[in-house]
Formats: C-alpha cells, sequence, structure tokens
C-alpha cells in the first residue's frame, strides 16, 4: 500500500476469510476432534465445548486428560485454540469446582473460571436462571419499542401487531425452549414488553391487557413459550432428533395448555398431558 509492503507473517493453518470454500474445508479439518475425547462434545463452527457429568475425583481426571488431548490435536494440527477464549463454568450446587489446565506457549495455565457467558446468541449462567439473558433481551425490545414510537405516527392495531411480531417479538422469543423463565419476575418482565406494545394503539389504551390482546388477536408471550416447549417435546418423541428414545414421560391429567390470551402458567403436569393429547 502506497509502495511500502508489510512484513511476511508465519501461518500456521487456516481458511480464506469470506470464501465459499472455507467454511467447508474449515469443517473438514476439525471433524475427527471430537474422536480424541471422551468427554461429550459440542461444536458450532469454530466454537467447541467439552462437558462431563462429574460425580467423583476420576471425572475430574478424565476432563483434565481430555483437555490435554486437544491440546496434543491442535498441536499435531497446527490449529491453536484462542487462550483468551478458553474457560471453564461449573454447573450443580455440589460440584467441586476443579482446577483444570491447557497450555499457553508451553507453559500450563488454569482455566478462567466463569460465571456466565453468551453462547450462540444465549447468556447461560451457572446457576441455569437465564436472569440475564432476559434482561438483554427485554432491554433490546424496549429500545426497538421506543423507536418505533418515535417514528411512526399513524398507529392502527395491524401496524403496532406487524411491528412487534417482525421486529420486537424474535429478540423476545429466541431460544425460549432454553432460557423459558423459571421464575415470575422474570416471566413478568418478558410479558412487560408486549404489555407496553399493545399500549401504542390509542384506541385500546384504556382497555385491560388480556382485552387489549384478544381485539389484536396476539397470544401472550407465555402461550407462546409453553406452545413452543410441546411442538419441542412432540418432536422428540416423534424422533426428529438424534436422541435416545424417551419411555418413561407423564401422560396424564386433561390437556392444559395456557389460554390463547392468558398471562398465566398453566399448571404442573399439563404440559406433558397437552403433548399426549396433540400425539392422539
Amino acid at each position: 500500500m502506497g509502495g511500502t509492503r508489510s512484513q511476511w507473517a508465519p501461518i500456521l493453518s487456516g481458511v480464506p476469510q469470506g470464501s465459499v470454500l472455507g467454511p467447508v474445508l474449515f469443517i473438514c479439518y476439525i471433524n475427527d476432534m471430537p474422536d480424541t475425547v471422551s468427554s461429550l462434545m459440542l461444536m458450532y463452527a469454530d466454537d467447541a465445548k467439552v462437558a462431563r457429568k462429574v460425580s467423583t475425583t476420576s471425572d475430574c481426571d478424565n476432563i483434565q486428560t481430555d483437555l490435554d488431548s486437544l491440546q496434543n490435536w491442535s498441536k499435531n494440527w497446527q490449529m491453536t485454540f484462542n487462550s483468551k477464549k478458553r474457560k471453564v463454568m461449573h454447573l450443580g450446587h455440589r460440584n467441586g469446582h476443579a482446577q483444570y489446565t491447557m497450555k499457553d506457549n508451553g507453559v500450563a495455565v488454569s482455566l478462567e473460571v466463569i460465571s456466565e457467558e453468551k453462547d450462540l446468541g444465549v447468556w447461560i449462567d451457572d446457576k441455569l436462571k437465564f436472569t440475564k439473558h432476559i434482561g438483554h433481551a427485554v432491554a433490546k425490545g424496549n429500545q426497538i419499542l421506543g423507536l418505533i414510537k418515535r417514528s411512526f405516527i399513524y398507529k392502527d392495531s395491524e401496524v403496532i401487531k406487524r411491528l412487534f411480531i417482525d421486529h420486537v417479538g424474535p429478540h423476545l422469543e429466541y431460544a425460549n425452549v432454553v432460557f423459558h423463565p423459571r421464575f415470575k419476575k422474570d416471566a413478568e418482565q418478558i410479558e412487560r414488553v408486549q404489555r407496553r406494545a399493545t399500549k401504542l394503539v390509542p384506541r385500546l389504551c384504556d382497555m385491560s391487557y388480556e382485552n387489549r390482546l384478544k381485539a389484536m388477536n396476539l397470544p401472550s408471550l407465555v402461550y407462546h413459550r409453553y406452545r413452543g416447549d410441546m411442538t419441542e417435546v412432540y418432536k422428540y418423541l416423534h424422533g426428529s432428533y438424534s436422541l435416545p428414545e424417551v419411555r418413561s414421560v407423564s401422560r396424564r391429567l386433561p390437556g392444559c395448555l395456557p389460554a390463547l390470551h392468558s398471562v398465566e402458567p398453566p399448571a404442573a403436569g399439563c404440559l406433558q398431558a397437552a403433548c399426549w393429547q396433540s400425539r392422539r
């Protein structure tokens, strides 16, 4: 550039950035990596996770052995791991919080212990409460609602409904089968975004939230989440996923999916029963 050339730098491995063939080649390069470990290994693009149930000290030793095997694999194939992204999260009340190490420039370094991490767009914490993820989703939804409120003068039910479904709903419902709120305060926090959206319609703002939903023909977000759970269970029972077959799923009580416009969750046990009814 400008008659000047940069210095040469050694490149161990990689693929051309922005190419069509590059991602395919990368998958070919890392395809054998799970064969080097005995633990569960999940990979997506250039992100890899190793997980194992830890009950005894030998389980901790097995995880460390797997990490050492991955280190040897990366050395043999000249595809080094990013030292700043090697982290460990301990799950469970009885977890012993063992220390694990990986080598960085030939020196064994303890992996950073974290309490929360963003993985494929979902904030996961070591308590599996997903409160931070819900907070991020709600903040993004409210931000977009504020933009809609300032940008549109004509706000009838159809306009607001379409804008909410297209631009706000995806942030609130992305991966909701994973982060389904366990606490009432989190569920109410999410529902409050849609409550605010329905109030943007001038002729409906004096109605109750349930009546506004009926007038706009919108389901509550509680209904959406439980319906999504039922859909996933149905797929699971019918072999849509390559997972071991479930033989002990409770099938009792009449189906009680929450009413379309209800903001209250169904009673315990109803999810399995409703799924069984749909399966019949």
